[in-house]
């Protein structure tokens, strides 16, 4: 837990948005996130999929298709 705190934490002051946020902020967000791992190729969402959640992409790519 102690080290997902730590990456969480590193991820969160990379991010604009986050990184001046108070400590009880981020200790908040870092309660909720849950590491995810996926293998190439796989589709997070679609076009106009509802979502309820924010994806951190902290290593490899991502790659967006649009219908343009």
């Amino acid at each position: 837990m102690e080290l997902m705190h730590h990456l969480s934490k590193d991820l969160l002051n990379n991010v604009y948005l986050f990184k001046h946020s108070s400590i009880g902020l981020k200790q908040e967000l870092i309660s909720k996130m849950k590491l995810l791992s996926f293998p190439p190729d796989v589709i997070l969402s679609h076009k106009g999929a509802f979502s309820n959640g924010v994806y951190f992409i902290s290593k490899g790519s991502l790659k967006i298709v649009t219908d343009n």
